[in-house]
């Protein structure tokens, strides 16, 4: 690897499946990547995630990489849709726990998914104002 490529030469070398061009993009975009989504989510073990699904996409998409396009647009818009994928992960998730808590004794302390599920629906509507609950 020369002392200080450009981007667009290490976006050609990794279209061609180049590891080290990959491990050079890494060591210029992971601390970046990193940082903005552990103080996006306040939690560094996602971020460590969404950082790793980050260049995992990018290793696996590497062929169709646009070497001429802006790298850093590209880097901050799939970050940017991993932390708002999480958020409505933790969304669901905090939806049904409430479900399971506040509703679960009633049918005998089961959760019951015909029941529960139109639930978790309902509160994720009242959380987000959206009206496809099941979209969020």
């Amino acid at each position: 690897m020369k002392a200080k490529e450009t981007e667009k030469e290490l976006l050609r070398r990794l279209k061609q499946g180049d590891r080290e061009a990959f491990d050079a993009i890494y060591e210029r975009w992971g601390g970046y990547v990193y940082n903005f989504t552990c103080k996006t989510l306040f939690n560094k073990s996602l971020a460590e995630d969404i950082t790793q699904e980050l260049f995992l996409r990018l290793w696996e998409y590497r062929t169709q990489i646009d070497e001429e396009r802006n790298f850093q647009a590209w880097v901050f818009t799939v970050a940017r849709n991993l932390v708002y994928r999480e958020g409505r992960r933790m969304l669901l998730n905090s939806a049904f726990i409430d479900v399971v808590q506040q509703e679960g004794p009633r049918r005998g302390g089961m959760y019951d998914r015909q029941y529960g599920e139109p639930l978790v629906h309902e509160r994720i509507h009242r959380r987000t104002g959206r009206t496809d609950a099941a979209g969020a």
